[in-house]
């Protein structure tokens, strides 16, 4: 099972976990074994370009409640790729929790496709002062 942060600022700690803890338990009561699909897109970009207080990632995060919905959809996730590790894991990318392997593998290929495709629209949200009024 997997869940990630849909916020950026982090401001979603609790509906986050409440999330992780529902599956745990609804997998420990029903012996249903979840499965998880990844779908790695070949960006990272710093966190200061990622606020979902600002668009792209905005329209991007605000999509994954409905992806949740869908028959054989547990969680949906999306992670921008961590810049600051050197490792492969650090990539971008979509990832579903569900029983329906298939529609998992859809959803996860349309949200990483989503996300490529936006991926020149993310900007630095703060806007700088002139130095001498800083």
């Amino acid at each position: 099972m997997y869940s990630t942060y849909r916020t950026a600022p982090h401001i979603d700690v609790e509906e986050t976990m409440r999330r992780s803890v529902t599956m745990l338990v609804n997998s420990i009561t029903t012996g249903v074994r979840p499965g998880v699909v990844w779908a790695p897109v070949p960006v990272m970009l710093p966190g200061e370009r990622t606020s979902t207080e600002d668009e792209p990632a905005k329209s991007l995060y605000a999509t994954l409640p409905a992806s949740d919905r869908l028959p054989g959809v547990l969680d949906s996730s999306l992670m921008v790729g961590y810049v600051w590790a050197d490792e492969p894991r650090a990539t971008a990318a979509a990832i579903f929790t569900g029983t329906d392997l298939k529609v998992l593998k859809q959803q996860a290929e349309k949200l990483a496709q989503s996300y490529w495709d936006a991926r020149e629209a993310f900007a630095f949200g703060c806007r700088p002062a002139a130095w001498r009024s800083a």
